[in-house]
């Protein structure tokens, strides 16, 4: 059963918020290179979308080899949870939710799996290529339930799972109405 549209924009927003989280290592056999070590991914360091061709400058490590030439676009070693690149955007591709299953016009028609699109992930935006011709899809644009902002009380920091942890910053929620939940993850807020 595919993950529903909820869990799957909370999944994507919590990859994009570890990207500074995580070291690519040496390998530990001769010139063998392990990028995807601890919570970086292609996804965290290459997506060329969000990093440019150079990828995030925040992964590599010249000095060991560790650089955006040898993992995002050579073929290296990966740990055991590195998962397969698969075709179209890989910022679309999380738990269930596939290229092939949602990109196939064959099985689907022109606009592929309709359960699998919404406002943020469409198919133009998943299942082109063009994203890596150095096209630049517009990112979406979320800061958060706004009934929730006020003076310090922002997105930017409130919702810093890098600086604060997966739930945010604890200060900034204090019950069930201003929680991580509300505040923080996508929804309809209308």
């Amino acid at each position: 059963m595919p993950v529903d549209l909820p869990t799957r924009m909370i999944a994507v927003k919590r990859m994009l918020s570890l990207t500074l989280l995580g070291i690519c290592l040496l390998g530990a056999v001769g010139d063998t290179v392990d990028c995807w070590v601890g919570r970086f991914s292609w996804q965290t360091c290459c997506d060329p979308i969000r990093f440019g061709p150079l990828g995030n400058g925040d992964c590599w490590h010249k000095g060991r080899g560790i650089t955006a030439e040898r993992c995002c676009h050579g073929s290296v070693n990966t740990v055991e949870d590195h998962q397969p690149v698969q075709r179209g955007n890989p910022a679309c591709w999380v738990g269930e939710f596939t290229f092939k299953l949602c990109c196939s016009t064959e099985d689907y028609g022109s606009r592929g799996n309709p359960t699998c699109w919404n406002d943020e992930f469409t198919f133009e935006r998943c299942c082109h290529e063009s994203y890596l011709e150095g096209v630049d899809l517009p990112a979406p644009e979320f800061q958060g339930n706004p009934d929730c902002w006020l003076g310090n009380f922002q997105y930017d920091n409130c919702c810093n799972t890098l600086e604060h942890g997966a739930d945010g910053d604890p200060q900034c929620f204090t019950d069930d109405t201003y929680s991580f939940k509300n505040c923080c993850l996508q929804r309809s807020f209308q």
